[in-house]
């Protein structure tokens, strides 16, 4: 088994690899697809360059990224319980008053 540290380092080391050709991962893990939103997130990596191919009961979902990282389509059931959870820590964030806020 490969160490989460050591995938992500991975998951980075295919992002330098795709400036120079295109890349394809297949994968079940959050852990990669997070690493993969949040490149994109950070400007690392260009929300055009990353796609993903969700199977499903035989059909195939493509779903795009903003350049915030965020899937749309979200599909229900796909890596979503611990990114959901994230998302909502962060939206609950931004929404607090400042006053809220004060034991960062």
């Amino acid at each position: 088994p490969v160490s989460n540290a050591a995938l992500l380092a991975q998951c980075d080391d295919w992002i330098r690899r795709a400036a120079e050709r295109e890349i394809h991962v297949v994968t079940h893990s959050p852990l990669v697809v997070n690493r993969l939103r949040r490149r994109v997130a950070e400007g690392v990596l260009s929300a055009d360059a990353l796609r993903a191919l969700f199977l499903r009961d035989g059909e195939v979902t493509e779903i795009r990224f903003n350049a915030h990282g965020a899937a749309l389509p979200w599909p229900d059931g796909w890596c979503d319980v611990d990114v959901r959870e994230s998302e909502a820590i962060i939206r609950a964030a931004m929404v607090r008053p400042k006053a809220g806020r004060a034991n960062r």
